[in-house]
């Protein structure tokens, strides 16, 4: 089988073209380049193996979105990225395997885009027939699964890999049946709450992806998280495929202690993956889609608010991080170093004593 795809203006050697040689010059590659596999009847067209395409979409994550997003895939996913997708893609292939994955990525940083392409990835390139997607309601879940079906629809994917409409049988906002990739699949959205004893086709879901599924306003609510939680334990999980189920919770902290992420990165029985925007050298997790000078006018439109905290859960996932009435962060000035100074550090004295007779309690 061949596919025919526009020239993607490289070398005259397929491999060339795609860099399959060499690893390095793909990486090289500028995104336009790459997203130019779109097929373009302007362009003159090659006639390509759809094999050989297959199994570059399969090994590579950038290639992949590329295909499946022409016109939204800037940017090559940083190193962090690349490891994240690695993870979640050994899990998917698991037999009979239940791990619990939890992953962490801050507010803004392409969390649910992720998601979205690793449930492509999951019907093109895996056996798992029965993909659950749980969100904070059901409107969220079916956007979840409409984008997924967008990319399935892309002309790229429809060329390399056929058409998934060809099979179907149920179309509806919140749930596709169809038979593709040599099996039936069922892609489904829905809410926690909704889902006990779910059984289509006679299959028991086999990947469970919980997106987001606790908005800030649950997180402030004992009430609301822990039935949240417990619908999350008790209704959905138990939900399972006998046979195995992959669990996917991806979210960020929230500045409360009621956070399912916070408690899910202390239950060693979940398998976390959870990073914050800047890194340990102050650089940010992705430059290009959120570079730090943003990062940083953010937080300090956060902190003028009075809202410091709102950015160090959501966007830096500091679980520790909560309202603090007592200090005000704005009210601690700048100190300027003197141009024939060297900056030696900086710290804060707190001086808990104030005006109180004879008293020593003060702290550096």
């Amino acid at each position: 089988m061949t596919a025919a795809l526009g020239d993607l203006r490289t070398s005259n050697n397929w491999n060339d073209k795609l860099g399959l040689s060499d690893e390095e010059s793909f990486q090289k590659t500028s995104v336009a380049t790459a997203t130019e596999i779109a097929l373009d009847e302007k362009n003159s067209e090659q006639t390509f193996d759809s094999l050989q395409v297959q199994e570059t979409a399969k090994n590579s994550f950038d290639f992949l979105a590329a295909m499946a997003l022409p016109t939204v895939f800037e940017y090559f996913f940083p190193p962090i990225y690349q490891a994240i997708w690695q993870w979640l893609v050994e899990n998917v292939q698991k037999k009979r395997d239940f791990s619990q994955l939890a992953l962490g990525i801050p507010r803004g940083f392409a969390k649910t885009t992720l998601i979205k392409l690793f449930l492509l990835y999951t019907i093109l390139f895996t056996e798992k027939k029965f993909l659950l997607v749980m969100a904070e309601n059901q409107s969220k879940g079916n956007a979840i699964i409409a984008d997924v079906i967008d990319m399935l629809n892309e002309p790229n994917i429809k060329q390399v890999f056929g058409n998934w409409n060809f099979g179907a049988e149920t179309e509806r906002q919140d749930l596709k049946k169809f038979g593709f990739r040599g099996r039936n699949i069922i892609l489904m959205a829905s809410t926690v709450a909704t889902v006990r004893g779910i059984n289509l086709k006679n299959e028991r879901p086999d990947l469970m992806v919980f997106d987001d599924i606790q908005s800030r306003v649950d997180a402030e609510s004992e009430t609301i998280s822990k039935q949240i939680e417990s619908d999350m334990i008790g209704t959905a999980m138990k939900a399972k495929s006998p046979k195995g189920c992959l669990f996917v919770f991806i979210g960020n902290m929230y500045p409360t202690k009621h956070s399912i992420l916070r408690k899910l990165k202390t239950n060693d029985n979940w398998i976390k993956f959870i990073t914050g925007g800047i890194r340990e050298d102050g650089t940010s997790l992705w430059e290009e889609l959120q570079p730090i000078e943003q990062l940083k006018i953010e937080f300090i439109n956060d902190l003028k608010q009075g809202r410091p905290e709102i950015f160090f859960a959501e966007v830096l996932n500091d679980e520790n991080a909560s309202v603090n009435s007592l200090l005000d962060l704005t009210k601690i000035p700048a100190y300027d170093i003197p141009e024939d100074e060297i900056h030696s550090g900086n710290f804060i004295i707190i001086d808990p004593a104030t005006d109180k007779k004879d008293s020593d309690a003060v702290s550096i």
